[in-house]
């Protein structure tokens, strides 16, 4: 009887790993071949002008919008799966824009401004 041995990696497995990502919401492109990693527990800003994919990234991340897969080289995991529970993504990942500050704080203004008699 013979054993095999596979190592287990003591490598920690990414949070992000997208490599060559392309996704489209109805015929407009919104994300064009995107490539990054990034490493569990890490806090990450998304930074950058308007309309350059920064919400598009996210709604690939919590599954709202898909890549399209158009050859083997086409990489889109969370935590190493290329299926994950969606919810659990959400839980674990916290979103700040300038758009739900904005509107936080106006419902906020909203809910503690006194009343005028």
């Amino acid at each position: 009887m013979s054993l095999i041995h596979h190592p287990v990696s003591t490598e920690p497995v990414p949070f992000i790993v997208f490599f060559n990502v392309t996704c489209f919401i109805e015929t407009h492109r919104v994300l064009d071949t995107v490539s990054l990693t990034i490493p569990d527990n890490e806090h990450v800003a998304i930074l950058g002008p308007n309309g350059s994919g920064k919400s598009s990234l996210i709604k690939a991340v919590t599954r709202e919008i898909h890549p399209v897969i158009a050859d083997r080289f086409v990489r889109w995991k969370i935590w190493g799966r290329e299926i994950w529970d969606v919810f659990d993504v959400r839980s674990r990942i916290g979103i700040d824009s300038a758009d739900l500050a904005s509107r936080f704080f106006q419902q906020y203004r909203a809910l503690s401004s006194p009343r005028n008699p």
